[in-house]
């Protein structure tokens, strides 16, 4: 999908920034990592990355009056250094086009002292807990929402998203199922 034209690369940056009266960050933890901590948020409005790409705005994924999202911010802890590898992996998804097999951006804040990173939300978390839910021995009296039939589907969606980054010749170089997440239909990011 091509950026509409009229847009200079300032005002697309502009674009892609969500303020801070649009965005409700709840104190849900959806997951959290080396370096950064991700919850669950609500983003009012028409998401940023539908202005960039408007061929988003009749998705079935993303509404005009408002979103799930997933919020990632760095640690309270996080040093200078940590938070300008954050703004860097902000600048980095940017200018990846949005692709439905990938955790795309729909919106950022890059405020050196409160960068945010807006995604999609995937409800039903990592491949490989799901995975491991499926097996009787590891399931701990939990059922999957995975079934046996839904593993094709999300192995062809993992292999489209790795296709898709080989043509912009980029290496994901984790590709793991605790990597991989998954939307409550089903979706494979």
């Amino acid at each position: 999908m091509d950026r509409k034209q009229e847009y200079t690369p300032s005002q697309v940056d502009e674009i892609w920034e969500v303020s801070a009266r649009s965005l409700l960050v709840f104190d849900e933890k959806l997951g959290t990592g080396a370096y950064a901590v991700v919850y669950r948020g609500y983003l009012k409005d028409m998401p940023p990355v539908v202005k960039i790409y408007p061929s988003l705005q009749v998705s079935f994924f993303l509404k005009n009056d408002g979103n799930d999202v997933a919020v990632k911010s760095p640690h309270e802890q996080a040093t200078h250094t940590d938070r300008e590898e954050f703004l860097a992996e902000i600048e980095f998804m940017k200018q990846l086009p949005f692709h439905p097999h990938l955790l795309s951006l729909v919106g950022c804040s890059t405020n050196p002292e409160y960068p945010l990173i807006v995604t999609g939300i995937c409800e039903l978390g990592a491949l490989l807990s799901l995975l491991r839910q499926m097996d009787p021995e590891h399931s701990e009296h939990q059922e999957s929402p995975l079934k046996f039939d839904d593993l094709v589907p999300i192995g062809w969606q993992i292999s489209d998203a790795l296709v898709f980054l080989s043509a912009k010749e980029i290496v994901h170089r984790d590709v793991a199922a605790r990597n991989v997440l998954v939307t409550k239909t089903k979706t494979a990011k």
